[in-house]
């Protein structure tokens, strides 16, 4: 599977957010590039559901704008 800009399947709001917010569907598997840093999609994303865009620990805040 060819990796994708992140840009273009999803919506990073502001900069600091650790989160991104899919624009349409992106498949299991799916690679994307954000940055330089490939991320991998480990399930099905719906339209207006998040991806974290690093490792966030049970106790961090989710920051989406």
């Amino acid at each position: 599977m060819n990796e994708v800009k992140l840009l273009e399947k999803a919506i990073v709001v502001h900069p600091k957010d650790n989160v991104a917010v899919a624009k349409s569907s992106i498949g299991l598997g799916s690679p994307l590039d954000f940055n330089g840093n490939r991320l991998l999609i480990t399930q099905t994303v719906q339209p207006g559901h998040k991806i974290a865009l690093q490792d966030i620990s049970k106790s961090s805040p989710v920051i989406r704008y």
